[in-house]
Order: structure tokens, then sequence, then C-alpha cells
């Protein structure tokens, strides 16, 4: 399979340590996927972390007086000085570790400038309604010039860029017509949601370098004795997910709650060997977790809730706790040698309506209140 990364897949994770990049390495080792950076793509990435670098050395600039009253001259400019190398030696790291991971960074694709002109002026995807997309345009043109030179029948395309897909989020009838015959390419918007399909489509199956024992070992793992390992580091793998009360499906009235605890309710679902290497494997898991949201309410939202009693004078407020569940994807790396977790990481977070027919909602039974005076 052809899987192709535009420039925002990978600037979501810059350094690439997301289990995601293991699981795509471990797949182009077994020889089930080519993994592709178009020259265009790599090169937005490369600038996007050195304009992120020249973002903080103004930060820095800016507060110079400050560093200055407090003695930290020396600290700033040997952070400026690592910053600066780190971004000038970006390109260079980048390269190298795209090629540790066996991903192939690929020349520009050679484009007919007039035909770009004709897809502009037309507005014709991937174009936008404004005339814009050339990079898209140069992205495009390298996954439909990888399919032809390798007559590949299929593609994923990682992008979160909306000029690829039609509302339905499927590849837009524009783009459909420059494919080859029997093509297909399939959109997803982040690497993450490209593990989920992978997984999907892999269940049950092992790359041909994958130790024999630890297959064994792996297939046969009782999900039940990762609980407290998972627990242990929950909350570090779900920090960068978006966990507010929105996202959670909870209702206005509970926007500004924080994330006070998670824990694991059940592994629920036997864990599958869904791509490996020697020595080591990755293992996708569905699991059933609550999040402990705590937010304030105004006394009149309390009373309608009701969490609170009606002898508020108008300035009480209630503290609230709601342990939401949600449906979580994760992704454990066992060691080979060891026969022991090693890594965690979260592919998705879908949270678990408690009645999304209701415009109203009333917190469950678990739903702790404590009076605070505003």
């Amino acid at each position: 399979m052809l899987v192709v990364l535009d420039a925002n897949a990978l600037t979501a994770d810059p350094r690439l340590t997301g289990s995601v990049w293991e699981l795509l390495a471990a797949r182009v080792s077994a020889g089930y996927d080519t993994v592709v950076v178009p020259a265009v793509a790599f090169i937005e990435v490369v600038a996007n972390q050195r304009r992120e670098a020249a973002v903080v050395r103004q930060v820095l600039d800016k507060h110079g007086p400050r560093l200055r009253k407090l003695g930290a001259d020396d600290a700033a400019s040997a952070f400026r000085g690592s910053l600066d190398r780190l971004a000038a030696g970006y390109e260079t790291w980048l390269q190298e570790r795209l090629a540790t991971l066996g991903f192939v960074v690929d020349a520009m694709p050679d484009v007919d400038h007039e035909t770009l002109v004709k897809w502009a002026t037309q507005r014709r995807r991937p174009f936008n309604d404004n005339g814009g997309g050339y990079r898209d345009a140069l992205v495009w043109s390298a996954v439909v010039a990888r399919l032809a030179r390798t007559h590949a029948d299929a593609a994923f395309l990682v992008s979160g860029d909306k000029t690829f897909t039609a509302d339905g989020g499927e590849l837009h009838p524009d783009l459909a017509t420059d494919l080859p015959q029997g093509g297909s390419v399939m959109v997803v918007p982040t690497a993450a949601k490209l593990a989920e399909v992978l997984f999907a489509s892999l269940r049950g199956t092992t790359g041909p370098d994958v130790d024999p024992r630890l297959s064994a070992y792996v297939t046969g793992l009782d999900a039940a004795s990762l609980v407290d390992w998972v627990a242990d580091r929950l909350d570090d793998a779900l920090a960068r997910f978006d966990l507010s009360p929105e996202a959670l499906a909870l209702p206005r009235w509970s926007e500004g709650a924080a994330v006070e605890d998670t824990y694991v309710l059940e592994l629920d679902r036997r864990p599958e060997l869904a791509g490996g290497f020697s020595g080591s494997a990755l293992v996708p898991f569905d699991a059933r977790i609550e999040i402990g949201l705590s937010f304030e309410l105004d006394a009149l939202d309390a009373d309608a809730a009701g969490l609170a009693s009606s002898d508020h004078g108008g300035r009480d407020r209630v503290w609230v706790t709601l342990h939401k569940p949600v449906d979580v994807r994760l992704l454990v790396k066992f060691d080979g040698q060891h026969h022991l977790p090693t890594t965690l990481d979260v592919l998705s977070v879908q949270a678990l309506n408690d009645d999304p027919g209701h415009d109203e909602w009333v917190p469950p039974d678990h739903c702790h209140a404590q009076r605070r005076r505003a």
C-alpha cells in the first residue's frame, strides 16, 4: 500500500516520536507499505520548524530586560544558541529520521504549469474557491505520479487539508478523474487516524520478521493484566487530546472544566498483533475509560440540574465533578526479549454521549456537588 504524508501530518509531531511512526516503520520493514513524503511537504515542514524557532526567539528578545534583571542573560544566550542550532540542523535531522523509519522523500513532480494555472483559474480542486492551493496541487501531483510509476492501485493520503475531499470526507470528484484506471485514494486527516484504518485491515496478521515467540505471547495476552500498567501512564498519554467539555459532548454550562483524574474501566477487547518487527511489536487495544471533569455552575444552572437548594442568595456556586465515560484506542509497544510493555500511545478518544437526543442534560448519580462561595 502507498502512504503519502502531507506536511500537516508531520508538523503535528515534528520530532516523529509517536508510536504511529513505529507502526508505519514496522509495516515498511515487513513489506506491507511504501511511505512517501513529497518534496514540497518536506520543505514546508522544515520551514514551519524554523518559524516556530523564530517565534520563541522573539519572545526571548521581548523579555530581554526582565531576563537581565533576573541575572539570566547567560542562560538566555545559551538557550538562543541551542535554539538556533536545532532550527539550522532540523532539515538534516529530519532527512535522517525519515531514512531510519524507511520513509522516502520524493523529488518534485514533473508538473505542467499551464495545467496548474487552469486548475487555479477554474477553482478546480485541490485549489480552493479563492484560487489558492499551489502546494496542495504539487502534493496531489506527487500522489498521482507515484501511483502511475509504481502501478499501485490504491493509496492513503494523510492530510488535514479539506481541499482534497468532498463534504462526506471522500476524495473529491475533481481529483478522482486524475487517477490511473482502477486507482483509488483514501484521504485520512491524521497519522493517528491512518493507524486506526491500518489496524482494522490487518487484524491478526503479522509481518515476516516478527519473532514467533513474541507473536504467540502477544496474541494470547490477557488484557486485564495491562490495566494497572496503562492506568499509571494514561494521563500523560491523553495530554495531547482535546478533553474540553465540548469535545466530550457536555453542555455549555460546563465550559471551563478541568480534568481532575482518569482511570481505566476495562480493556474490553483481546489484543491482536497488527504489525511488528523483530524484537518488539505494536498492539492495539480498545479501552473504556472514565475522565473526571470538575467545573463550576451558576446557582440557577445548579438548581436546574438538581444539584443545589434554592437558598443561595444569588452568590453561591456549585463545584461539580463528573465522571465521563469515553472510548479510547490505545497502542502498546512490547519488548520482544523480556515480553513486557514498554510504551503507551493513544490513537483516538471518542466521547460516549449520555443521551445525544436531549437538549437538556442531567448529571448521573455519581456526579458529586459541593457548595462554594463566589
